[in-house]
């Protein structure tokens, strides 16, 4: 990842069992293809979000980000955020390293899922991650 952006990796970095990438390294996220993913600007808590689910850079898990929730739920990303305030909206399981928050694609397809059922609708397949 860090070649793609042309930026410099400490082998150190790598090495680390609890690694920290910097900045330009933790905007360039990838796909499930290794591709970087183009982003959103000026939206969300970082000023960036990617438009489709990224790969994390320690764990290789699948990240959905609140704007990629709130497309598959039909609702607003701000709609979202309110949902975890008030705790109607399963918690994230974690944030990443600009501190926005993250699913795993595990606990996003459970929210989708549980949503469905709390409507009495079948699980609509393509909306799950």
């Amino acid at each position: 990842m860090a070649e793609a952006l042309g930026t410099p990796l400490d082998p150190a970095i790598a090495a680390s069992a609890r690694p920290r990438f910097p900045v330009a390294i933790a905007l360039g996220y990838l796909d499930a293809d290794g591709r970087i993913v183009e982003e959103l600007h000026a939206k969300g808590r970082g000023g960036w979000l990617p438009i489709a689910p990224t790969i994390d850079p320690a764990t290789r898990k699948r990240r959905v980000y609140t704007n990629h929730l709130a497309a598959a739920l039909g609702i607003t990303s701000e709609s979202v955020e309110r949902g975890l305030t008030r705790g109607v909206l399963t918690a994230p399981d974690g944030s990443d390293e600009l501190g926005r928050n993250l699913w795993w694609v595990p606990t996003a397809n459970t929210i989708l899922l549980d949503r469905a059922q709390r409507q009495g609708k079948k699980p609509d397949a393509t909306k799950l991650f």
